[in-house]
């Protein structure tokens, strides 16, 4: 109850309420008094019942819009990380040979199986007019197009990926999210591919070293 009391004080207006004194006739008994008062107080009481009768809805639409907004964050920054990885995959095989290639083309399929929606497409099926509402710009929504489209047509549009990267890093700035950075197990994975599979020149062109965190 004091969360809705608080939430509507955002969106009602200051409200002055002046209650003149009322006349009491001189020795006016003191229980007299007390139930004047009291009945001042109920009335106060009902006035307030009523004016949050109006406001609730509201409230509730906001809370609810806020709560919907943090889950999808919370999915995207997951998403934004593994798009990192993404990214990083096809730089690494930039100019390489077509074993290269290949063997990244299958780490994007690898990464395109952990891309998790499931918060993101359940509010846009049950809750859609709040999932617009809370998406303001569609940015969320496009960064996935783009994301998904990207790994999809890999070695082709690789610049949908550096789009979606723009639109993701452009996102977590203004919304003061904490920063994303990726994992790099797939780069790595990507040059002991190359390793196993005999393209070791080719993993040394296209693959750039990285010192190593491992003690």
């Amino acid at each position: 109850m004091l969360a809705l009391l608080q939430a509507a004080a955002q969106y009602l207006p200051p409200i002055h309420v002046t209650v003149d004194q009322l006349p009491i006739q001189p020795g006016m008994s003191e229980w007299e008094k007390t139930l004047i008062s009291a009945g001042v107080g109920a009335l106060l009481g009902i006035l307030s019942s009523i004016a949050m009768e109006y406001v609730r809805p509201s409230i509730s639409r906001h809370l609810m819009k806020k709560n919907i907004l943090k889950h999808m964050e919370e999915e995207f920054r997951l998403n934004y990380r593994t798009l990192l990885e993404a990214v990083q995959i096809v730089k690494e095989a930039e100019g390489g040979t077509p074993e290269v290639k290949e063997d990244a083309r299958m780490a994007l399929n690898s990464i395109r199986s952990t891309i998790l929606k499931d918060r993101f497409d359940y509010f846009k099926t049950n809750e859609k007019a709040l999932f617009y509402e809370a998406d303001e710009g569609f940015r969320i929504a496009k960064f996935y197009v783009l994301f998904e489209g990207a790994v999809e047509a890999y070695p082709h549009q690789t610049y949908l990926l550096q789009v979606a990267e723009e639109i993701g890093k452009e996102y977590i700035r203004e919304k003061g999210l904490r920063e994303v950075k990726p994992l790099t197990r797939y780069p790595r994975t990507l040059k002991e591919l190359d390793q196993a599979t005999g393209n070791t020149g080719a993993a040394e062109r296209s693959v750039t070293p990285k010192p190593s965190t491992e003690d």
